[in-house]
């Protein structure tokens, strides 16, 4: 005989549902995730020790170092040019020191170096040159109206071919305040400003209408933060706030500029990404923040999950270098070594946003403060130069090349909202312990509950076990969280019910139609969310759920048992 539910049973559940409270529950659901590793190897030795330099990846494939300062925080006038595959590289003479200089790609493909500093870091030069990777000759340009020391400040080429450089290092003058233009049809700079803010280590970029902004940095001495970004109009040669912090919903993150050109932290879809943090109780905190040029727009990149604090022990050194032809970004963190600070790299799927900590960390023997960092164009990193007593006065010669090696494995990862939630899977976990599949968030974690059996590990009560095939959980988490599941696709797309009340798992990496999937189920009665406003009641024309989404779980009404083929959808 068919089990009878009473119906003011059934409308009290849906009320329940329709008025708790409204829970978003996003899944990422990617069917595969990559694993990698990184392994490192001493790169060549540079002609001289070397750092506050730029490295940059020429577009015939050779690196170039361009600039910095030597021993004893001696300015250097020399550059090398390295091609993989030699053990030297070769040294070249320039017109004039460049110890922090302001580094632009011109829009003919050219580099400007603008400026910089003497010895022992003092501000001093106005003096300018173009580098042509072509020929791999430095031609002298015009001099820039005010001398500046542009490790901390930056510059971009706008659409017209003309380009900005903004922000300075110290008060020796006022060109913290001032920004330059220089014009590579005449090699002059003329001035640009005031702009509102005085600052140094300033990033700069342009937009789409053919401005550039100004945005981020620090005052000029260095000793607070500035938020502020500013548009700069070559037309009419305005300068206007567009915005007094990079998120309006979120204040007091920074973003600094640093030597390498604007122009390699442009992503294939045309907009910019950097580095930004921010300092909470002695902690940083880290983001991606994307710039877009056509709206002149400020977001934050999201990845799963999150980057890491300093609390973590990971401090983050450089903006991400840009991997445009694998959609990635990889990021260099360093933690706390026995003598010298430990190397580990970061990779972001820029696809979905998914977050790696690549497996093998390295301790190069020196400190990596005022090293540079570029990407070859076989996809190996190479960081170059740095110091080995973390002074300006005692840089090294070596540079380190990273090969990175990435695999794909079946995954999903799971976005998990603040309070109730269902959660379940299309991957049987490599690691099935309930308590190691939960351990990336058990900071977050309260409960876990099946209809029968729960974890609570706050009371050392696991009844669970191990997520098998087909598990489904109702989970409280005190914040949200993302948590990865890596192993198996599940291959039982048949999951079976009993009378009464269930949790039913999602096993398909696809959204799922509720009705097409649950109307004809033997004994199915009404499907609800675990947490939110969703039911599907085919009895009564109610659905509010739509689709199923994978790593919820929802909650199911039987009357008898029955079979949700999800082959069938």
């Amino acid at each position: 005989m068919k089990k009878i539910i009473p119906i003011t049973t059934l409308l009290l559940l849906v009320c329940m549902a329709l008025f708790a409270q409204t829970v978003n529950i996003k899944a990422v659901s990617t069917s595969t995730r990559f694993a990698g590793s990184a392994s490192f190897e001493p790169g060549p030795l540079m002609n001289v020790p070397r750092m506050g330099h730029v490295a940059i990846t020429l577009p015939d494939g050779r690196t170039g170092f361009f600039g910095g300062h030597t021993t004893n925080f001696v300015a250097l006038n020399t550059s090398e040019i390295w091609t993989p595959g030699n053990t030297t590289p070769v040294t070249l003479t320039m017109n004039y020191y460049h110890s922090w200089p302001a580094f632009v790609l011109l829009n003919d493909g050219r580099y400007l170096l603008a400026g910089g500093c003497s010895n022992i870091g003092i501000p001093k030069y106005a003096t300018s040159e173009i580098f042509n990777p072509s020929n791999t000759s430095f031609t002298a340009v015009g001099n820039m109206v005010r001398f500046r020391s542009s490790m901390n400040s930056g510059g971009t080429a706008m659409s017209d071919g003309k380009v900005l450089i903004a922000g300075a290092w110290w008060t020796h003058n006022n060109a913290h305040t001032y920004g330059e233009l220089f014009s590579p049809n005449t090699n002059n700079f003329s001035a640009v400003g005031p702009f509102e803010a005085a600052r140094s280590h300033v990033v700069v970029m342009p937009t789409g209408d053919g401005k550039a902004v100004v945005v981020g940095g620090r005052t000029a001495t260095g000793n607070s933060t500035q938020q502020i970004m500013e548009l700069y109009d070559p037309g009419t040669g305005s300068i206007s706030t567009i915005q007094t912090e990079l998120f309006s919903d979120d204040p007091d993150w920074v973003v600094s500029s640093d030597l390498r050109p604007t122009g390699v932290q442009k992503m294939e879809d045309g907009r910019y990404i950097w580095l930004a943090y921010k300092i909470i109780d002695a902690v940083f905190h880290y983001r991606l923040l994307v710039f877009d040029p056509a709206t002149k727009t400020i977001s934050h990149f999201e990845t799963i999950p999150p980057l890491p604090t300093s609390e973590a022990s990971t401090r983050f050194y450089r903006h991400p270098v840009v991997d445009t032809e694998r959609n990635r970004i990889h990021l260099m963190a360093t933690s706390s070594g026995a003598s010298y600070p430990i190397i580990t790299i970061f990779s972001v799927d820029l696809s979905t946003g998914i977050l790696i900590q690549l497996e093998n960390s390295f301790n190069p023997g020196y400190y990596i403060d005022g090293a540079d960092i570029n990407l070859l164009q076989d996809g190996r990193l190479m960081i170059s130069g740095g110091s080995s007593a973390n002074t300006n006065f005692t840089p090294v010669r070596n540079t380190l090349l990273i090969d990175l090696e990435f695999t794909s494995i079946p995954s999903q990862v799971a976005l998990i909202p603040q309070g109730w939630s269902g959660l379940s899977s299309y991957i049987i976990p490599n690691q099935p312990a309930i308590e190691d599949v939960f351990a990336p968030i058990s900071n977050e974690l309260i409960i876990a509950q099946t209809m029968n059996e729960m974890f609570y590990p706050g009371q050392n009560i696991n009844t669970i076990g191990n997520w098998v095939s087909h598990s489904a959980y109702k989970i409280k988490t005190n914040s949200a969280c993302s948590l990865s599941i890596v192993g198996a696709f599940e291959t039982d797309m048949s999951v079976s019910l009993n009378a009464g009340w269930n949790l039913l798992p999602v096993v398909t990496p696809n959204d799922v139609d509720a009705a097409n999937l649950l109307t004809f189920v033997n004994g199915f009665v009404i499907a609800k969310d675990v947490a939110g406003t969703g039911v599907f009641w085919p009895q009564y024309n109610i659905n509010t759920i739509g689709n199923l989404l994978p790593g919820k779980a929802y909650y199911v009404m039987m009357t008898a048992p029955g079979v949700v083929d999800y082959t069938k959808d």
